[in-house]
């Protein structure tokens, strides 16, 4: 189980000029043999997507690790599936507060990280 919450700035154009997103879970590797693959205590697996593929100012991600004494393992996907969600429905949101269509600013989020 993870908790995500996320917060975003828009300037006075309605752009998104603010990212905020604090994912909160369990650890996959530790107590496992591939606690050995983790950095820093961190495990990889849990973060996947939150470094996001879109072009956006003032970005934070926090990370914190819960320890609930129930084992888990992987699934597919593992950190993907749920932050993915999570980052993908509030980009609906911060659309729909910002008076744009969700794939018009997904598009023009995505062009702006091109080289």
């Amino acid at each position: 189980m993870f908790f995500h919450k996320l917060e975003a700035g828009l300037d006075a154009q309605g752009e998104l000029n603010g990212w905020r997103h604090v994912i909160v879970g369990q650890s996959i590797m530790a107590g496992t043999p591939f606690a050995a693959m983790m950095k820093d205590g961190i495990d990889p697996l849990r973060s996947r997507r939150a470094n996001l593929a879109y072009k956006i100012p003032n970005i934070s991600v926090d990370l914190s690790t819960t320890e609930i004494g129930v084992p888990v393992l992987w699934w597919r996907v593992v950190g993907s599936s749920h932050t993915t969600f999570a980052v993908e429905v509030f980009i609906d949101e911060v659309a729909h507060e910002a008076g744009q269509d969700p794939f018009e600013l997904r598009r023009k989020l995505l062009s702006t990280n091109r080289a």
